[in-house]
């Protein structure tokens, strides 16, 4: 008997998170009544948006002809934690 199923198209993946925070969350999803398998969903998500911008800059990087650097991709990770610091002032 298999461990859990899981969804067509997913895999488990081993993570190195910090423990402290992913304890918060767990407990503080827990006791909205969240249901289990959220964090999981919750990261995919993020993954997914994350995927897409480096799609993006692959693409049009491609479409000048080039293939994207690590700086390139620096960059873009560093645009995305301004972003992310930007949301949280609104909050």
């Amino acid at each position: 008997m298999a461990y859990s199923s899981l969804d067509i198209g997913k895999r488990r993946y081993s993570l190195t998170l910090t423990e402290e925070k992913m304890a918060w969350l767990h407990n503080y999803l827990r006791a909205k009544h969240a249901p289990k398998g959220i964090i999981s969903e919750m990261v995919d998500e993020y993954l997914a948006d994350i995927v897409k911008t480096f799609q993006e800059l692959e693409a049009a990087q491609q479409r000048k002809g080039k293939e994207p650097s690590l700086g390139d991709v620096l960059s873009v990770i560093g645009n995305i934690m301004v972003e992310k610091e930007q949301r949280e002032l609104v909050i």
